[in-house]
């Protein structure tokens, strides 16, 4: 095989100290000999930047300013990456040790694709681990489009699994700064108008469940701007969005039942091995028991 495939990453980090350093090991100890590591820090007041600083011999690029939000950090590392794939970490997020290599041998087997998403996974504050999803439900194109991956929906796209070709994003350009919470939910919106996603059958990286993150006590305002971001690409509703508006029991028997024809990459862990397999899969990331578990814990909060 060919040259390592550079790869960007870039960390967003503002007054992180309890998280960073665990998120940075994760991406160092895999010794991957042509990253390019970008961090942004937007000016943290706490022990953050001298936790980084420890780490500046395996930092490509440092910068540490008072920025515009997460978003803007984003778009400033972006703007700075030279990788031939790239990604972004959020501070508390975790890498597994056999990410890159995988995303390599990926992206390195097939020009096609532009745009990957790995299963799934989910630690706890304390980096126990959560849970990893039974699969890797189907990620269709025209409903990535249609906005139909949100929580209440399809569920959400997990951004922490995404990579993608520098010239998928040199089509879509930046991440929107008219968005505070979702502008990630939106630049997938403008992904899908040039690119298919496919699926990665084993999990790449793993969301960090806080009470005290973003995600969490801003849940409610993320929700409007997802509203907003509709409303700027689809003016009317559409079947999918009256459905899924319904109720939870619907909402549940439709990601079941609806199927498509995905691309699917699969890797054997003992011989290394990808294959590219193309086969219907239903939306849900669950089994039907684990949905039924879902329904009946949301009835009895």
């Amino acid at each position: 095989m060919s040259e390592r495939t550079k790869i960007s990453i870039i960390i967003p980090c503002f007054n992180i100290e309890k998280y960073i350093r665990e998120t940075l090991n994760s991406i160092i100890s895999q010794n991957y000999e042509n990253l390019e590591l970008i961090v942004v820090d937007g000016g943290s007041t706490d022990s953050t930047i001298e936790i980084v600083d420890e780490y500046k011999d395996h930092i490509t690029h440092l910068i540490s300013e008072s920025d515009k939000g997460q978003y803007d950090a984003i778009n400033k590392g972006l703007s700075l990456s030279t990788g031939d794939v790239i990604a972004w970490l959020n501070a508390d997020d975790l890498y597994f040790p056999w990410t890159f290599s995988s995303i390599d041998k990926i992206f390195q087997s097939n020009q096609d694709i532009l745009w990957i998403s790995g299963k799934p996974a989910y630690i706890n504050f304390n980096s126990s681990a959560a849970k990893v999803c039974s699969k890797n439900g189907a990620k269709i194109r025209d409903l990535i489009n249609k906005g139909a991956y949100r929580g209440s929906y399809l569920g959400y796209l997990q951004q922490e699994s995404m990579f993608w070709r520098k010239e998928l994003m040199e089509k879509v350009g930046m991440l929107s700064l008219d968005y505070k919470l979702a502008a990630d939910f939106e630049y997938w919106i403008r992904f899908s108008e040039h690119a298919e996603v496919f699926l990665i059958d084993f999990p790449v990286a793993c969301f960090r469940l806080r009470d005290d993150s973003r995600s969490a006590v801003l849940s409610a305002d993320y929700e409007k701007e997802v509203d907003k971001v509709l409303k700027q690409y689809h003016s009317k509703k559409n079947f999918f969005s009256s459905l899924f508006e319904s109720n939870i029991f619907t909402r549940h028997i439709a990601r079941l039942f609806i199927f498509s024809k995905v691309k699917v990459v699969e890797m054997d862990f003992r011989t290394r091995d990808i294959k590219f397999i193309s086969k219907y899969r239903n939306i849900s990331n669950y089994s039907l028991m684990e949905l039924f578990e879902e329904a009946l814990n949301y009835f009895n909060k």
